[in-house]
């Protein structure tokens, strides 16, 4: 009997219910839904974090570069410097997988529908609306005083070693080259200014390609400030400024390792300094013979072949309709050293840059990052308002019984045409009494007609008009991305600083 029951317990004792098929589906649907969830917000909140740690330090050098511009320009005497705008575009790519791929970064500045069947990617010219990232080039000098980067650790007791903060200052913005340090078997030094491994954003895939695509992406570009402690010439000689010893000494240091390469851990030797050694970031300079070498035709013929800046500043790098150089050639010289270094090869045309940066900095050559300003910046672009536009003076009067400074217009800003450089003069009494001289015609000048009435009421005199050299105001314009990319869309920041 009791193995009967036992066979009824076990017969009657309740059936366990396993999944189904269909249960296990709809679970691994769920589950599967469950984790892409959580991966697309894995995913997103990755890229976030890294988008936010990318804004935040390309921020904080786009600051940086913000307060060392403003505070340059904030020192500035016009009638005590010159006023150096150069333009230039260059096509590029943003990334490596972008210059892989052929597709181009390109800044929308108008109206798209300009182009509607233009593709800016692929489209191997900028057209319309759309251009090329700028690299413009911006030089001044400023009373800004600063120590110098590199005193001559043999000379502990220089004003130099001592930290003492000296003026006049002559600062060059622009893109850098990109290099790397170099072993010599004992400590790392700058690569040399002719080595063909420093990489060049104006270098193009092709010479002459008619694509001209930068072998660097732009977001591997880094806009650089070259600072330069002027000290006055010890020995000038007054009867040839161009060949004086101030610029030759200029032209040495602007084109050696000294200031185009950052080199500042060594001091450079100066016979005409009375055989003492001045840091690599210090240039003997006779600032007056300088400025009088871009005047009113200082040591040459006034004829057409030769037209100085003072009178066409606009038309300074450019030839004539007959073929005629609108400036001496030696001048020319004298701007192209106080601008870059450049050189020419068989590959390359013209490599212009204003420092090269090292990429990766050892220990030995930390001194020399005083060069590395504003990495990622894939735009740097200089306008002006003309001097010859009185609208833009505080002066104008519109219209009779109008007050004065006011338009009822946009300030015109005029961009630095691509491969154009403008020389501004110092704006001194002098050399505006010199244009105020021409208003006759005599010398076939007609810039002083350039420059329109104050009052449009009252007759075309001297007096009323407001005659600069200098452009009344520079706008300057910087897009910055991180160099990886990883920004959607770049940092765009602008400063406005007026010269009155």
């Amino acid at each position: 009997m009791r193995g009967r029951a036992d066979n009824l317990f076990c017969r009657w004792r309740p059936r366990q219910r396993a999944f189904t098929l269909i249960e296990m589906m709809v679970s691994l649907g769920v589950l599967t839904l469950a984790l892409g969830v959580v991966g697309v917000v894995f995913s997103v909140t990755t890229k976030t974090a890294r988008q936010a740690s990318a804004y935040s330090e390309a921020l904080n050098w786009v600051r940086q570069f913000m307060i060392q511009l403003e505070e340059d320009l904030e020192h500035v005497d016009p009638s005590q410097s010159i006023l150096v705008l150069a333009g230039r575009t260059q096509a590029a790519a943003l990334t490596k997988e972008d210059l892989d791929g052929g597709k181009f970064y390109r800044v929308l500045l108008g109206n798209p529908e300009d182009e509607l069947n233009y593709d800016p990617e692929y489209g191997s010219v900028a057209r319309g609306p759309y251009s090329d990232p700028r690299a413009d080039i911006l030089m001044f000098f400023t009373n800004r005083a600063v120590p110098s980067a590199a005193p001559d650790p043999n000379a502990p007791n220089s004003v130099y070693a001592r930290g003492a903060k000296l003026s006049p200052l002559q600062v060059v913005y622009g893109h850098a080259a990109l290099g790397e340090p170099v072993w010599d078997g004992a400590a790392y030094q700058m690569p040399d200014p002719y080595d063909p491994a420093i990489r060049h954003i104006v270098k193009t895939e092709y010479f002459n390609s008619p694509t001209n695509r930068s072998l660097i992406p732009a977001a591997e570009w880094h806009l650089t400030r070259r600072a330069t402690i002027i000290e006055p010439d010890p020995d000038p000689n007054p009867s040839n400024p161009l060949i004086s010893h101030s610029l030759e000494t200029m032209y040495r240091l602007v084109n050696g390792v000294a200031l185009v390469d950052g080199s500042y851990n060594a001091a450079q030797w100066d016979s005409g300094d009375n055989g003492n050694r001045v840091p690599g970031d210090v240039a003997l300079l006779d600032l007056p013979a300088l400025f009088n070498t871009f005047g009113d035709a200082p040591f040459a013929p006034l004829d057409n072949n030769y037209l100085p800046a003072i009178w066409w500043p606009y038309g300074y790098s450019r030839s004539g309709a007959s073929g005629a150089v609108l400036r001496d050639s030696d001048v020319d010289y004298v701007l192209s050293d106080l601008l870059y270094y450049q050189h020419s090869g068989s590959d390359q045309t013209f490599l212009k840059h204003i420092g090269t940066v090292l990429e990766e900095v050892p220990v030995q050559l930390r001194q020399n990052t005083s060069l590395h300003m504003l990495p990622g910046c894939v735009w740097f672009q200089i306008e002006f308002l003309m001097p010859e536009d009185p609208r833009n003076s505080f002066e104008y009067l519109p219209a009779p019984g109008a007050l004065a400074g006011s338009r009822s217009d946009m300030p015109r800003w005029y961009p630095v045409e691509h491969g154009e450089t403008y020389l501004f003069v110092p704006d001194t009494q002098e050399n505006r009494n010199v244009i105020a001289g021409l208003y006759d015609g005599d010398d076939g000048q007609d810039r002083y007609l350039d420059f329109a009435a104050l009052d449009p009421n009252m007759a075309l005199t001297p007096d009323n008009k407001r005659i600069r050299m200098w452009p009344y105001a520079i706008r300057i314009t910087v897009r910055v991305f991180d160099r990886n990319g990883t920004l959607d869309e770049p940092i765009v920041r602008t400063i406005v600083h007026r010269f009155e």
